[in-house]
């Protein structure tokens, strides 16, 4: 836990600059050169739909990373899912733009 000292000072524990470190990560940026890149791509090729291949931040584990970049995808404005391909080290998700 923390203890309040004085205006928005705290004592810091591993645990909670761990915690802490983990929210401030713009998941929304990250993504985003990745999506660029590989969108890029596959309107090229006059294609609807694309995977996209992120690494996987050091701090993050698998299944937290996957969440956080759909959910920042779907932020973004993109429809996507969980992609079937696999590489170790790096998530892949799929990003649609046809017509719903």
């Amino acid at each position: 836990m923390t203890q309040k000292l004085k205006d928005n000072e705290f004592h810091y524990t591993p645990e909670i600059a761990r915690t802490k470190a983990k929210e401030a990560f713009n998941w929304r940026d990250y993504i985003q050169k990745y999506i660029d890149k590989y969108v890029d791509i596959a309107v090229k090729d006059a294609k609807f739909t694309t995977y996209v291949e992120i690494p996987k931040p050091e701090r993050f584990d698998y299944d937290e990373t996957r969440d956080h970049l759909l959910y920042a995808a779907r932020q973004l404005g993109w429809r996507c899912a969980p992609s079937s391909k696999s590489v170790m080290g790096y998530v892949y998700i799929d990003l649609f733009w046809d017509e719903e």
